[in-house]
């Protein structure tokens, strides 16, 4: 049973520490009360005492005191502990004794660690370095080691807020004496020298941590003494950490191959020092630097082109510690195997990507870790990305599904900015399983769910969505939904002139004009787009100052449509007239398009001369500074077609090389569809110069690189190549080979619902089965 003081104390006043801690709590119990050192279980029971009660329990058992504190404070709400550790020590001004004193320099190190928590880190600094004022009796050993943490945890206070300067001092004073005996101070100083070795990598101090470490590493180190193979464990990771950073800053300037490879050996040679002495180890904070030695060890292979050799290190890190409980070392092996799938990806290897996330999401999809689920999700996305690429866009679709259930059912960390890639992501893929009216309603929720969702940044992703529901509506109903989505949303934004939903606010704005555009409202569209230029003409932010010349643009081909070509052409010198097109990098996508569009109007009155300035001036462009290679590679394209139209096929053959040259490796849908004219074009050069076997060379090399995207994105192009080549395959006395060429294209092409590639099927066919009247 509780001692009958302690009853009526709970159930008379305690209780007020909670609901009023504000209070000063008078002296409900007097000073001179006695509470022997048993009661102290009854401090625990779950209702704070009030201070008499404590300072009292404080002053006649100080050995106690510092236990009672953690106790009390167990039970005190997180609103009140920074209030009772503060009332505590203003009571406690001059200690009687060392326990007294201890007991008011723990107070003041668990109001430090409150303050930080609580997100006011110069309040902690203020207790800590009131711990560090107090004068501590000469042979106070224990008062001593107080000090000596009080430093360590305002240093790596101070790393967290950046103030690496005073946390450097801090840490040289604990670093200065000799590697201890004491196993307390030991660990006070590897603590402090980890702590150390921080800030020379905030600081870009590579060079005095360098030294720190090979000071360390030369140091005993023996087998028996666990805290100094801790310190040599840290001192050879970071040394190669600091090695690294000296291989990435020398891989970004690509200026000293050697000394790049030279840094990676070595810091490769010291990882793996690290790794054969301590792999069997079960001390848990070396087992923690074994797990970033194995990441860092993956990062070097991965810069070193050794993709394989990198998923070996993260196999081992995963082998290791799959099975170990520790937090950290469950984040390390869920990073790896994120890690390892985006490599497999990156590789081209996407089955094993896939199965690697198989076995990631079945091992540790239940781990409710923050860091695991963001990184799931993650390498649920990397998986759905190699489904992709190996053409299954269910699976693909059913992945994304996937992710957006994990996030729905909150088991990972909110992130507004995944739900939107990833509903964007469903959105494209139901598009390319054919359920357009699907893929297009997909999107409009999308935009409806999360546009007001980002009131202080832009959104890519939300500006694509605005682009593909103008591009892609069709039809009464769509047209009419797409109008009804925008009407709303620049109701909402109108009156919003934060400068983030101001520019959402032109962007939707140019969106409805884009739209009444593509839903052949041309006059409402060529007014509005008129509108816009002269209200929005001037716009500062990076994603708006483009739209009243891509406004410009559309007007131009709206009057090209009107057969205007004048008219247009007027238009488009009108924009290239203003200095700032031409002038501002941020700029160059609308300047390409109405450069392309002024060569392609010149190109429909066949007036091929002046086809080729446009093209040369965003040609010599974008050789400058490599911006939009498709406009480069469309630029290319067409220059080629009006040289052979000038008949000039050596110059389209040497532009073809040329463009061949700059523009290796190609990987994206419309730079595949221009480099694919661009061959096709080189090939008709060829033939007109007399080169037909060249010609047939380009035509297999064309075939080759683009016949497994025959369906996408160059079906015409791929149609028109197979007709040529068998031409040219009559020409050269090849008849079967010609038939046989003949007939690919229209086993591949006879379904296809394009008109252009059924007239190149028809007369595929009409070579191959001629009518009987004309045998």
């Amino acid at each position: 049973m509780p001692h009958p003081c302690l009853k009526k104390l709970f159930a008379t006043a305690l209780c007020l520490v909670i609901s009023a801690p504000g209070m000063a709590l008078a002296s409900l119990v007097p000073d001179d009360t006695v509470i022997q050192p048993k009661m102290a279980p009854h401090f625990t029971t779950g209702h704070p005492l009030n201070e008499a009660a404590i300072m009292a329990f404080a002053r006649q058992h100080p050995e106690s005191c510092q236990a009672m504190l953690r106790q009390i404070s167990n039970q005190l709400p997180p609103d009140n502990q920074t209030f009772f550790y503060t009332s505590f020590i203003q009571k406690l001004v001059h200690p009687a004794n060392e326990d007294l004193l201890l007991c008011k320099l723990r107070a003041l190190t668990f109001l430090a660690s409150k303050q930080a928590q609580a997100g006011t880190p110069e309040a902690a600094l203020g207790s800590y370095d009131a711990i560090l004022k107090t004068a501590i009796p000469a042979k106070s050993l224990a008062g001593e080691r107080v000090v000596q943490a009080t430093r360590l945890r305002k240093a790596s206070l101070l790393t967290q807020t950046g103030q690496m300067e005073q946390a450097q001092r801090l840490f040289s004073q604990l670093l200065d004496a000799p590697f201890p005996q004491d196993p307390v101070e030991k660990t006070l100083w590897v603590q402090a020298f980890e702590g150390q070795m921080r800030v020379f990598l905030a600081r870009n101090n590579a060079a005095a941590g360098s030294a720190a470490c090979d000071r360390v590493i030369a140091a005993p180190h023996p087998a028996e003494d666990d805290i100094a193979q801790e310190r040599y464990a840290i001192a050879l990771y970071y040394k190669a950490v600091f090695l690294a950073r000296q291989v990435a800053l020398l891989h970004r300037a690509h200026t000293d191959a050697p000394a790049e490879q030279a840094a990676s050996t070595q810091a490769l040679t010291t990882l793996d020092t690290l790794l054969t002495t301590f792999l069997h180890t079960q001390d848990l904070a070396i087992q923690h630097t074994l797990a970033f030695a194995l990441g860092t060890k993956a990062s070097l292979l991965v810069l070193e082109k050794k993709p394989d050799q990198a998923v070996a290190a993260l196999d081992t890190l995963i082998t290791i510690f799959a099975s170990n409980p520790d937090s950290a070392l469950q984040n390390a092996v869920a990073d790896a195997y994120g890690r390892k799938i985006s490599l497999l990806r990156n590789s081209g290897k996407y089955q094993d990507a896939i199965k690697t996330f198989s076995v990631f999401d079945r091992t540790m999809g239940q781990n409710t870790q923050p860091f695991v689920q963001q990184t799931r999700l993650a390498a649920v996305d990397a998986a759905a990305w190699s489904e992709h690429a190996l053409g299954h866009t269910q699976r693909t679709l059913d992945l994304l599904n996937y992710g957006l259930d994990i996030m729905a059912h909150g088991e990972a960390p909110e992130d507004v900015e995944k739900q939107v890639s990833f509903a964007y992501e469903k959105a494209e893929n139901l598009r390319e399983l054919g359920r357009n009216t699907e893929a297009f309603y997909q999107k409009i929720d999308l935009l409806r769910t999360f546009y007001n969702h980002f009131p202080t940044r832009i959104n890519v992703t939300l500006l694509w969505t605005l682009k593909d529901i103008y591009e892609t509506a069709s039809g009464t109903d769509n047209c009419n939904a797409a109008q009804a989505l925008f009407d709303d949303l620049l109701a909402q934004g109108e009156q919003d002139t934060a400068p983030t939903r101001h520019t959402l606010f032109l962007q939707t704005l140019y969106a409805r004009a884009s739209l009444s555009y593509f839903c052949n409202r041309k006059a409402d569209a060529f007014q509005q787009f008129g509108s816009f230029i002269t209200t929005f003409r001037a716009q500062p932010d990076q994603f708006s100052q483009i739209l009243p010349y891509l406004a410009l643009h559309r007007q131009g081909v709206i009057l090209a449509h009107q057969n205007r070509n004048d008219a247009a052409i007027a238009v488009y010198d009108q924009a290239l007239a203003d200095p700032a097109l031409l002038g501002t990098p941020e700029l160059r996508v609308a300047a390409n398009r109405i450069l392309l569009a002024k060569s392609f109007l010149y190109s429909k009155e066949k007036q091929w001369e002046n086809v080729i300035p446009p093209l040369d001036l965003l040609m010599e462009r974008e050789t400058q500074k490599p911006f939009a290679r498709s406009d480069y590679l469309l630029a290319a394209s067409n220059k080629m077609d009006a040289l052979n139209h000038l008949h000039r096929p050596q110059d389209a053959v040497a532009l073809g090389q040329e463009v061949l040259r700059q523009m290796q490796p190609v990987r994206f849908s419309p730079d595949l569809r221009y480099l694919a004219s661009v061959l096709d074009n080189m090939a008709d050069a060829q033939q007109a110069l007399k080169q037909p076997e060249q010609a047939l060379a380009t035509y297999d090399t064309l075939i080759t690189r683009f016949w497994p995207m025959h369906a996408s994105p160059v079906p015409r192009t791929m149609a028109r190549v197979l007709y040529r080549k068998a031409r040219l395959l009559q020409t050269l006395g090849k008849p079967a080979a010609a038939n046989a060429t003949l007939d690919r294209l229209i086993q591949t092409f006879q379904y296809s619902p394009q008109p252009q590639i059924q007239a190149w099927v028809i007369k595929a066919w009409d070579e191959t089965h001629p009518h009987p009247f004309l045998l």
